[in-house]
């Protein structure tokens, strides 16, 4: 589900166009789940009010001792959720 949100937000937050496609990474490193797609802002911008990663973090944080790292250089966005694994 976390998943879908950072695709979502991407999506959002950023220029979508034949001309301007947007390339959303999605890969697996060092027990990490990473999400990130190039900064094209909307000329439009749509007010963030970051509820839905605080959310994503909120969840992790209750489940997990690794905390989600969210990573805005201007230039990217990335989102690195640790994998979780559960045992019986």
């Amino acid at each position: 589900m976390s998943l879908q949100l950072l695709v979502e937000n991407a999506i959002k937050h950023n220029i979508v166009s034949r001309a301007k496609p947007l390339l959303i990474v999605v890969k697996v490193e060092k027990n990490k789940l990473i999400v990130s797609n190039k900064i094209q802002a909307k000329l439009t911008s749509i007010a963030s009010t970051k509820i839905g990663l605080k959310n994503i973090e909120k969840r992790y944080a209750l489940i997990s001792n690794t905390p989600v790292d969210i990573v805005n250089n201007g230039k990217e966005f990335k989102v690195c959720l640790p994998l979780l694994t559960f045992t019986k």
